[in-house]
């Protein structure tokens, strides 16, 4: 499969050019591209797929995918996003999350990182706010080149550092 594929199927749909950006994600399926599988899934209806072809593929895909191919997880993540797949919603939200970690971990791009790093700043659904996680990402983002982490990190650090002064300012205050 060319280069960009994905890139075009995106640019297909917006243009309401559906039938080409289904003959492209086909392209891929036939080339045995898992993750072309998920975006076949996630184009539903315009897909002609019904909501349980839907499930099955994501259901087929979740057990049968490379656990080292980026792509999938990604896919996967986007696919549970929106909540697709016959789970319960809480674990529509936790599978998200999961793949979304994995990917990041197996060195998806800087943005994936940076969102990662966000999602442990402020916590989501299945997943608690969790500062040193969120460091640690940010850093990791930041290696990866990303500016824009840099310069949220710095505005972590801040805000921890105000937490821990107006923390110790009110026990300097009781002790009095």
């Amino acid at each position: 499969m060319q280069e960009g594929w994905r890139l075009q199927v995106a640019e297909h749909r917006v243009a309401k050019r559906n039938a080409e950006a289904l003959a492209l994600v086909r392209q891929a399926i036939d080339e045995g591209d898992m993750s072309a599988r998920v975006i076949l899934a996630r184009m539903g209806s315009d897909a002609g797929l019904s909501r349980l072809e839907i499930d099955q593929i994501i259901a087929d895909v979740e057990t049968n995918m490379d656990p080292a191919d980026i792509e999938t997880h990604l896919e996967l993540r986007s696919a549970y996003d929106i909540r697709l797949g016959d789970l319960p919603y809480d674990e529509k939200a936790r599978r998200c999350f999961q793949h979304h970690l994995r990917a990041v971990e197996l060195g998806a791009d800087p943005v994936y990182t940076l969102a990662l790093a966000r999602i442990y700043v402020m916590g989501a659904l299945e997943v608690p706010p969790n500062e040193n996680e969120a460091i640690r990402w940010y850093k990791h983002a930041i290696q990866q080149g990303s500016i824009e982490a840099a310069h949220e990190l710095q505005k972590v650090y801040k805000h921890i550092e105000k937490l821990e002064k107006t923390s110790r300012n009110g026990q300097a205050t009781r002790k009095m």
